[in-house]
C-alpha cells in the first residue's frame, strides 16, 4: 500500500497507525507497551493503566483473527458505510485483543475464527464532514489463511 495515495487524508486521530517503511508501505497498527507489567495497549493512552507508568511507542502488527463481529444495519455514525461490521480481533504480534472495523465490502466473509489483515482507507468522516483515514481489518480466505504461511 501506498500512503501518497491518500493525498494528505489525515487519519481520524493520530497515532493509531503508521505506514511501515520495511514492508512496502503496509499500515501497522500503533500502541503503547509498559516494560514495567510488561502489557500492551490500543489505543495507547499517555500512561500504563496498571502502574502508571509512561508507555513506550510500539507497533502491534497488521494481522490477527476474529474474535467476535457484529454487523450493524442501522444508520451509521461518521459517514461510515451503510452496513458496516464491528467487532473484537486477537492481534498476533501482541498479546491483545482490540475493538475494530471490518471491510464493508467483505461482511459477507466474516467469520469468528478466520485471519484478518490491517488495512487503511478513507472510510466515513471526522465527524465535521472531512473525509479521513481509518484502520479497518479485512478477513482473509481460507487459502491465504496467516496460520499456513507464518504470523
Amino acid at each position: 500500500m501506498n500512503e501518497s495515495i491518500f493525498n494528505g487524508i489525515p487519519p481520524i486521530l493520530p497515532g493509531l497507525f503508521r505506514f511501515n517503511r520495511n514492508k512496502n508501505n503496509s499500515p501497522e497498527l500503533l500502541g503503547g507497551f509498559c516494560p514495567q507489567c510488561e502489557k500492551h495497549f490500543y489505543p495507547r493512552p499517555s500512561r500504563c493503566h496498571y502502574c502508571l507508568e509512561p508507555l513506550e511507542e510500539i507497533g502491534l502488527g497488521d494481522t490477527g483473527k476474529i474474535y467476535s463481529f457484529t454487523i450493524i444495519r442501522k444508520k451509521a455514525p461518521f459517514g461510515l458505510p451503510e452496513p458496516y461490521g464491528a467487532g473484537f480481533v486477537d492481534l498476533y504480534a501482541a498479546n491483545l485483543r482490540i475493538f475494530c472495523l471490518f471491510d464493508p465490502a467483505k461482511l459477507d466473509s466474516l467469520k469468528i475464527g478466520n485471519d484478518v489483515k490491517l488495512a487503511v482507507a478513507i472510510l466515513g468522516h471526522d465527524g465535521f464532514g472531512t473525509p479521513c483515514l481509518r484502520p479497518y481489518f479485512i478477513p482473509l480466505f481460507p487459502n491465504e489463511s496467516l496460520k499456513a504461511g507464518g504470523k
